[in-house]
């Protein structure tokens, strides 16, 4: 096949074989990038930006890609849910996640300047277990969420997600229900949460 004839002067491909199980979403645990930044920029200003990423994480955004080259993924799906129709066939499974995803990513908008610290009722994530659990003090949690432990999470909305209670509830709702969503959405879509922000590992300038 196409992978056995890569290779070039650094490496060469000795063996493939089929894994057992199916690759699904989620199996990935992380992407290793170099980043070159045009231009001249000034060491503490890098320094001061990598020491922020350390301690406050990477904002968790989907990116354009789940919105297609038009960017209007999120509206098909929206105009499926509507139509109490179940995403059927990989296009259509798409938009509905587009939508998922277009509403997870107003919360984080609404959320960026308290991405590194919860609210009252807020469903916490926990990045080792990939698991949340309802805070209902933060003050307690804050040294787990200093420590990248634990953050908040936001929605992907679906009949089996868990909703969030007391202010962090009110903030989500108030929030998806403005961008179009309704419950009736919900149907069709499993749901889950996701945090609202990922670790950075191994940064370095």
């Amino acid at each position: 096949g196409e992978i056995e004839n890569l290779g070039d002067e650094n490496f060469r491909i000795l063996e493939t074989s089929p894994h057992g199980n199916k690759l699904k979403p989620g199996h990935l645990s992380g992407n290793r990038f170099e980043l070159f930044l045009p231009g001249e920029a000034e060491e503490s200003f890098i320094e001061a930006r990598i020491a922020e990423l350390r301690s406050e994480g990477l904002p968790n955004y989907f990116g354009v890609q789940r919105f297609g080259a038009r960017r209007d993924n999120h509206l098909a799906g929206k105009r499926i849910l509507e139509g109490n129709r179940k995403p059927k066939g990989g296009r259509a499974k798409l938009m509905a996640h587009a939508w998922q995803s277009y509403l997870f990513n107003r919360v984080l908008s609404a959320r960026m300047e308290g991405l590194a610290a919860l609210l009252p009722g807020d469903l916490a994530w926990i990045h080792g277990k990939g698991a949340v659990f309802s805070v209902e003090n933060p003050l307690e949690e804050a040294s787990r969420v200093a420590a990248m432990d634990i953050s908040p999470s936001g929605p992907l909305p679906g009949r089996k997600m868990s909703l969030p209670s007391g202010e962090a509830g009110d903030l989500e709702l108030s929030i998806i229900r403005e961008a179009g969503w309704t419950p009736e959405h919900d149907r069709h879509l499993m749901g889950a949460r996701r945090p609202l922000r990922v670790p950075v590992k191994d940064l370095a300038a």
